[in-house]
């Protein structure tokens, strides 16, 4: 499983100095399931996803593809939300 979603997230944390502990405690994921996200082992769904970027104050689809994406491209990212699901 990829881990570039998650590579992301642990630089964030990083460059906030959050542990993964306090990253639990203020998104209220749990601390297994973070770790799980950084390692490439699981991808988070939607809400997590929505609430990562709230904490982060970046927006999902950076989050989620390493770059903001365009109305045209939105189209695509909808019919991909499954492999964000995991599904």
């Amino acid at each position: 499983m990829t881990t570039e979603i998650g590579d992301r997230i642990k630089q964030l944390r990083s460059a906030r100095e959050l542990s993964l502990r306090q990253l639990a405690e203020v998104s209220e994921i749990s601390f297994n399931q973070i770790h799980k996200y950084e390692k490439g082992t699981s991808v988070p769904n939607r809400a997590s996803v929505v609430k990562l970027a709230k904490i982060f104050n970046v927006k999902p689809t950076w989050l989620l593809f390493g770059r903001d994406i365009d109305a045209t491209e939105k189209r695509g990212a909808v019919a991909s939300e499954e492999e964000v699901k995991g599904n």
